[in-house]
Order: C-alpha cells, then structure tokens, then sequence
C-alpha cells in the first residue's frame, strides 16, 4: 500500500504556493520532500518523483499522469493519499 501525506500552503505575499510530501510503503516512510514550489495536484507529482529517486518506482516519461503511474503500481486501490492545506509556512 502506497500512501501520500501531503501540506499545501499559499504565500499570500508572494502568490506562491508550496506543499510537503511524505510517502508511505506498507506504513514505512521511504521519502520526504519537506518543501517544494507547486499548486493544486503538483505534491503528487513531487512524491511520484521521490519514489523514482528512492528506488521504489521506475519510470522513462517525465510527462507521465499520475494515474499511470498509480496503475503501474499495483492500480489505484493500492494508493491511498491525503492533502492538507495549512495556513503557516511552518505548519508544512
């Protein structure tokens, strides 16, 4: 079971928005991106991306959608993914 915890959070300031990911296999924590610059579903990508940096995944095409590479994964009832927005940089 894969599992995606993930904190957005919106700079007012700037108009930016960041977010966390931590990426769980069968309740093991095997990556961590403590920040990274994206909004809406982009932490997905991030965690897709530190899976393939950790070993875990393996993939050729960058352009790949997240449900592909769900599929490729065990399919989509082996993922499960959670995304807080919070109101401080520091909550991430």
């Amino acid at each position: 079971m894969y599992i995606i915890k993930a904190k957005r959070w919106f700079d007012k300031r700037a108009g930016n928005t960041y977010h966390s990911v931590k990426v769980y296999i069968d309740n093991k924590l095997v990556a961590h991106v403590p920040f990274n610059y994206g909004y809406d579903d982009q932490y997905k990508y991030t965690a897709r991306d530190a899976l393939k940096t950790a070993g875990y995944i393996d993939f050729d095409n960058e352009k790949e959608v997240f449900w592909q590479t769900m599929e490729r994964c065990g399919g989509r009832d082996n993922w499960l993914i959670f995304c807080d927005d919070v109101q401080r940089k520091k909550d991430l």
